[in-house]
């Protein structure tokens, strides 16, 4: 019956009568199987055989190019993987748009390959999405860009001068849905998270203002960004801090019984109205999460500073807006060395009486 050769083979000869020769298949056939190979390779159509398969009119042709494995140009993360591209095409520094030219990190020998988060996707970085394509700013050859899954049971990790190295094996993503996913040796060169102001307003008294957004870079870029970003943190914990303890103090301590907005007596007061305690437990909750973020900078700033000029911030020991930081500071120095995230020993009257606020600010809520 009517054939196709799909093999690496040609035939010794085609058959000579019309109805044993290749017939041109149905869209739901043939063609619609081999499209999709057709829009991820590129390069110029040879004589009719080949690895890699197009579909033209009513006869197979072959394509003398570069093909990958994945079924579609644009390739998704699916949930629980990230996109990771290798350093010897790309280079390092995979944060923002994705620029060309960069110098090319050639794999150690006898070692596994090194990639680093982030694949290009429209020139810029993406954490889950990658392009295919010939240009240097696409993933051009197998095994350019992959989707890894964000964890392994099987890793370790190198820090040498502030410079971390994930090595182990993940569990890598099928470019085809009917394959199960693979296990490969890799060396990862991880992100870091940092809450930014940048694309998202930040501001700590504003109720209907968010806090800025959280967004991860490679090493060198996130210690360029914690020079802004420390004390934009540090200043807003004072803040908070200082207004939630006056308050505490002003509401607790020496207004007398603590009354919720609807249970005193007629004619008489509350100790704080609705409006009022919903903006008392919004500066609570606010302190909270950028209290955990302040020791997620810190612990992340001591890791990658190879030196200790590296991990400080603010030299005036200022603000933006001319406010003094209560960072911690070296010894006859203004300058910020570490973010103080109220967390020490000389914290816990403070923290205590931050619990003791915001459960009976919790009791007023009907």
């Amino acid at each position: 019956r009517p054939h196709l050769n799909l093999t690496n083979q040609p035939p010794t000869s085609w058959p000579s009568h019309p109805a044993n020769r290749p017939q041109e298949m149905p869209a739901s056939g043939l063609a619609a199987l081999v499209q999709p190979v057709e829009a991820h390779c590129w390069g110029q159509d040879t004589a009719p055989y080949g690895a890699a398969w197009a579909f033209h009119g009513s006869w197979p042709r072959a394509r003398s190019s570069r093909c990958l494995s994945s079924f579609a140009a644009h390739d998704t993360c699916e949930e629980g993987f990230r996109c990771v591209s290798r350093v010897s095409k790309f280079g390092t520094g995979h944060f923002g748009k994705v620029l060309t030219g960069k110098e090319k990190i050639e794999d150690e020998e006898n070692a596994a390959p090194t990639y680093e988060w982030g694949c290009p996707y429209k020139g810029v970085w993406s954490e889950t999405k990658f392009e295919s394509g010939p240009r240097d700013d696409q993933c051009s050859e197998e095994g350019d860009c992959m989707c890894i899954q964000r964890g392994s049971p099987n890793m370790h990790t190198e820090l040498e001068s502030g410079r971390e190295k994930i090595m182990g094996h993940f569990v890598t993503q099928s470019p085809r849905g009917d394959l199960a996913h693979e296990p490969r040796e890799l060396i990862v060169l991880p992100h870091y998270q940092m809450r930014t102001k940048e694309g998202a307003p930040f501001d700590i008294e504003n109720p209907h203002s968010g806090l800025g957004s959280v967004k991860e870079f490679d090493r060198d870029e996130w210690l360029r960004q914690y020079k802004d970003q420390a004390p934009m943190l540090q200043n807003a914990l004072d803040k908070l801090r200082a207004s939630i303890d006056a308050e505490f103090k002003s509401k607790m301590q020496e207004g007398g019984p603590f009354v919720c907005d609807g249970a005193q007596p007629e004619g008489e007061a509350p100790s704080m109205t609705r409006a009022d305690n919903q903006l008392a437990q919004m500066r609570i909750r606010r302190f909270q999460v950028l209290k955990s973020d302040c020791a997620t900078m810190r612990d992340t700033a001591a890791k990658l500073s190879g030196r200790p000029e590296e991990e400080a911030f603010a030299t005036s020991g200022k603000a933006d807006n001319g406010d003094e930081l209560k960072c911690y500071v070296r010894k006859d120095s203004k300058e910020c060395q570490q973010l103080n995230c109220y967390s020490g020993f000389d914290d816990q009257g403070f923290l205590d009486r931050l619990q003791t606020f915001k459960t009976q600010l919790d009791a007023c809520v009907p």
